[in-house]
């Protein structure tokens, strides 16, 4: 489940020979650039497979995709094993001692092939308090705050943009669930902090599994409900039940949700809103077929990487 991560480590100068002799040796260069925003020094930079290597004046800096470098491919998921593979193998190649070389990101992901085409299921997934909304219509979904990002997207159309599709693939409709964390966002999920070496560590690998589905859980879902019964033939009647089946409606919570934050809404207003809304019964709320099915696959995912760690 672990896919691209960014990490660094200083070096001390009795190393830095043998770091321009892995970057001469082992990489393709890409450049010898100049640091951007005023800072001295120049940084060089090399690749390997899919993983970028960057050198400057006093540490160094490994961009790349545990799960590619395992799977060749992230549009598969990878094991347990496969991402322990991975960091032996980067370990292995690199000319540095790597363990304690600090995550500045890691993402936890998993792939879900679905019934039905992917924006269906973003329609129903509520930004949680304290996230700003990130919206791409038909294509992605992005909850943001400090340090960490929650996303949904269209794997299949982001995927198609630069590479080709492995065929199991073709004519699917593919959504991936995304957890971003930078360095500042571990507390988030209970890590003061977090090296390389710890990445294959069970305790860690399953805090990070476990924050990535209970980031899914705190998702508020939009819900329908059944369309309420009249209660008199009348206008009043008429417009109690036109209430009803709005705020039955998907759209309602947003709607909602913009209107009493406008400043210019007084407290009144909003206190007034909001007892109306509550005291309004609206019936039994319908099950949601597509909300069920994402809902049944991440947790499947989320049990079939837990046993996949032996305690």
């Amino acid at each position: 489940m672990i896919d691209t991560i960014t990490i660094r480590q200083s070096y001390k100068q009795e190393d830095k020979e043998k770091l321009k002799g892995f970057f001469k040796d082992k990489l393709i260069l890409k450049s010898d650039t100049k640091y951007l925003d005023g800072i001295k020094g120049k940084n060089l930079i090399g690749s390997y497979a899919n993983w970028v290597f960057y050198l400057g004046d006093i540490n160094f800096k490994i961009v790349g995709s545990l799960t590619t470098a395992s799977k060749r491919n992230n549009i598969y998921n990878s094991t347990y094993e496969d991402i322990k593979l991975a960091i032996d193998e980067l370990k292995q190649l690199f000319c540095l001692n790597l363990d304690n070389a600090t995550i500045l990101r890691v993402d936890v992901a998993y792939n879900f092939i679905l019934n039905q085409p992917v924006f269906n299921y973003l329609n129903f997934l509520v930004c949680p308090e304290s996230f700003k909304a990130n919206i791409h219509p038909g294509e992605t979904l992005q909850f943001t705050r400090k340090g960490i990002v929650v996303a949904f997207y269209d794997k299949i159309k982001e995927r198609a943009k630069s590479k080709k599709l492995p065929q199991p693939f073709k004519q699917k409709n593919v959504l991936r669930f995304e957890m971003r964390i930078r360095n500042e966002g571990l507390n988030d999920i209970g890590l003061s902090k977090l090296s390389f070496g710890e990445l294959s560590n069970e305790n860690s690998y399953l805090k990070l599994v476990d924050a990535w589905f209970n980031r899914y859980l705190m998702i508020q879902k939009k819900k329908k409900y059944a369309f309420p019964q009249i209660e008199s033939i009348s206008v009043s009647g008429l417009k109690n039940l036109a209430l009803k089946q709005f705020l039955g409606t998907s759209t309602a919570t947003d709607y909602i949700t913009e209107l009493l934050a406008d400043k210019s809404v007084t407290a009144k207003q909003r206190h007034d809103i909001n007892r109306c809304i509550n005291s309004i019964n609206l019936g039994q709320c319908t099950s949601s077929k597509l909300e069920n099915e994402l809902h049944n696959k991440i947790r499947m995912a989320y049990c079939r990487n837990l046993s996949e760690v032996s305690y």
